[in-house]
């Protein structure tokens, strides 16, 4: 009865999380198309938000946290978490399991982007200025975190079916360019979703960062809670996405209840978004 009523509130979450993310993409066209075209940055910023709960929705999908049947669980967060934002369900899946086996170990896919990303704040400024302007970070995006780039780079034969994943995302960003052409839409589209888009991978950069960087060198697997409270924290850390170090103690619980765990200090320090960047950046 108890697991009835756990599975009942986490798809009850993942509803109202939608109806939001709905809410706020309407809101973002309004404002752009509607009101003001110079509205532009403030949709920018309502549709990072969008992102960030779509990605933190589909984190959910990959420890089963979406819903009690696993079908379910896994077709909600592919199709509608994941592929919106151009993350290929299975890859990311693979890779996130892996950070948790070897959280803070040169085995840990997250390791690559503290290893590739400079540690003094103008540097980073203008590598990631770079990346922008020569759609670098993009590309590495779709490397990263889909085998997209596989289906032609592979010196074997890859079999493609309808089962693979990377396969499916292209389909049905397919259709959505399709479904925009029809309606005559493309131009909106971009710049209020793709444009948008490329840059959120910066933002997951980020927050892996924010999450283990410069934490204590004896204990790599620490991690590390972002307190923070006001609008700030409301746009850039729905969902309960800020608690990264407590989600380790317990990968079975969903985002919105790590808050209300338990914390175990022995794991993983808390620190506001001052302190933190600080700590990250020289």
């Amino acid at each position: 009865m108890i697991e009835e009523r756990h599975g009942a509130k986490r798809i009850r979450f993942f509803y109202l999380q939608f109806l939001i993310i709905i809410v706020l993409s309407n809101l973002s066209y309004f404002l752009t198309f509607e009101v003001s075209f110079f509205l532009l940055p403030i949709s920018f910023v309502i549709n990072t938000n969008i992102f960030i709960r779509l990605f933190s929705l589909g984190h959910d999908g990959i420890h089963g946290l979406l819903c009690d049947n696993k079908n379910s669980n896994d077709f909600l967060a592919r199709y509608l978490c994941h592929t919106p934002i151009f993350f290929s369900f299975s890859r990311y899946k693979h890779l996130h399991l892996l950070h948790h086996k070897y959280v803070g170990s040169k085995y840990d896919p997250d390791y690559l982007i503290d290893l590739h990303t400079p540690k003094e704040l103008k540097k980073y400024f203008w590598y990631t200025s770079k990346r922008i302007l020569t759609f670098h970070q993009f590309y590495t995006a779709v490397l990263f975190y889909t085998d997209i780039t596989r289906i032609y780079k592979s010196h074997s034969k890859q079999t493609l079916n309808y089962k693979k994943d990377s396969l499916q995302l292209l389909v049905v960003w397919s259709l959505i360019i399709t479904f925009c052409f029809t309606n005559s839409i493309v131009l909106k589209f971009v710049l209020l979703w793709w444009f948008c888009l490329l840059f959120f991978p910066l933002v997951v950069e980020l927050f892996s960062l924010i999450q283990h960087r410069e934490l204590d060198k004896k204990n790599p697997e620490f991690t590390r809670n972002i307190v923070e409270k006001g609008f700030f924290a409301e746009v850039f850390f729905p969902t309960g996405i800020a608690f990264h170090g407590i989600h380790h103690e317990d990968v079975r619980i969903p985002w919105y209840n790590l808050k209300n765990l338990k914390r175990n200090e022995s794991y993983h320090i808390d620190s506001d978004i001052n302190k933190c960047i600080s700590e990250i950046f020289e």
